[in-house]
């Protein structure tokens, strides 16, 4: 079934497909639903060249094939350590790795977070923590 307009003020939705005589109107009340929806009928390499209606705005975005059983569509997506709106001209912004809740240079050293990835700067020399304050009780004799 291809769905041709969601409204979701009214609640309709207006289909037609090969298992449909005729295009109707169906009434929703309580439903769920998944869209797998593409943008535009033509490929990533057609899109790309005509750039007025290219739909992936942002430096950090890419075209992504994705026709439905082969055909020729699209979506976008943002780049590998990006992540947001790729429709938009700076939708993706991005990933800080380093504050991740989980830091990916545990134990192999610093994280230092680059333009679409990480890096982990490793010393040559062991880290000493120095942590000035009053000792704890245990050492206080």
């Amino acid at each position: 079934m291809v769905v041709d307009m969601v409204s979701l003020r009214t609640r309709e939705l207006h289909v037609r497909g090969s298992d449909l005589d005729r295009c109707s109107t169906l009434k929703i009340e309580n439903s769920s639903m998944v869209l797998d929806w593409v943008t535009g009928n033509e490929t990533c390499e057609e899109a790309e060249k005509s750039r007025g209606a290219y739909a992936c705005k942002g430096m950090n975005s890419e075209c992504v094939g994705s026709g439905p059983d082969g055909g020729p569509s699209y979506r976008c997506s943002c780049k590998h350590g990006y992540e947001g709106n790729p429709y938009l001209k700076s939708g993706c912004q991005d990933i800080d790795e380093c504050i991740a809740p989980h830091n990916p240079c545990e134990g192999k050293g610093t994280c230092i977070n680059l333009a679409g990835g990480y890096h982990c700067k490793v010393s040559k020399f062991p880290t000493l923590q120095l942590v000035l304050g009053k000792p704890p009780k245990q050492f206080d004799k």
